[in-house]
């Protein structure tokens, strides 16, 4: 899966991981590589035609979640000093679509 979606979602759990391992968490998956392949195999395909709960708040002009999940990574990067760059970017266009919620 090379799509510009696809690289999205590459560089938001690279961010993650990077940020978890940083934090000591444990997660179920050890390596970005590893969960990017359970996303592709497992966890995508039955889902596909969902809509995340993210998407369903920007289409009904409601705030999203989206400080308390991009942007929990994006603090803790900077706690630690790694870059975020791609959660920055997520948080930055969803506060700036919210903020368009009046038109």
């Amino acid at each position: 899966l090379q799509t510009p979606a696809w690289n999205i979602i590459e560089g938001i759990v690279r961010e993650a991981f990077a940020v978890s391992t940083a934090e000591g968490v444990e997660l179920p998956q050890k390596t970005a590589d590893e969960y990017l392949e359970y996303l592709k195999v497992q966890k995508i395909p039955p889902t596909a035609a969902h809509y995340s709960s993210m998407y369903q708040d920007i289409m009904a002009k409601r705030l999203t979640e989206v400080d308390f999940i991009n942007g929990a990574i994006v603090n803790l990067g900077k706690k630690h000093g790694i870059p975020t760059p791609v959660n920055e970017t997520i948080v930055n266009l969803t506060h700036f679509k919210e903020g368009l919620k009046c038109r």
